[in-house]
């Protein structure tokens, strides 16, 4: 798991959000209670690579932000407002069960 964990996470780095997003799904579900960085990179790929700002609000929705530390707290913040943002300004989205 470790393994897709970290490929996940250089896809996410070498702008590959397609690739990364399924590994970071799977850890979310079988690891719900652990995930909390896991969500922000979903967010990020949600309002970032997908823009899809209520995707991205509902995922950092599960999040508890006192369990991040201070970078991930700021990365949090700016993907809030970001998808707030992004949503008010009419960007409509479709559900498509993610």
């Amino acid at each position: 798991m470790l393994i897709e964990i970290v490929a996940g996470l250089v896809a996410v780095r070498a702008g590959k959000l397609d690739r990364a997003k399924p590994l970071l799904l799977d850890h979310v579900r079988r690891f719900p209670t652990r995930a909390a960085a896991v969500r922000l990179l979903l967010a990020r790929i949600y309002v970032e690579g997908e823009k899809r700002p209520a995707q991205a609000l509902k995922v950092l929705a599960n999040i508890d932000p006192g369990q991040l530390n201070e970078a991930e707290r700021t990365t949090y913040g700016k993907l809030t407002e970001i998808a707030t943002s992004l949503r008010s300004s009419g960007v409509l989205e479709l559900d498509v069960g993610d």
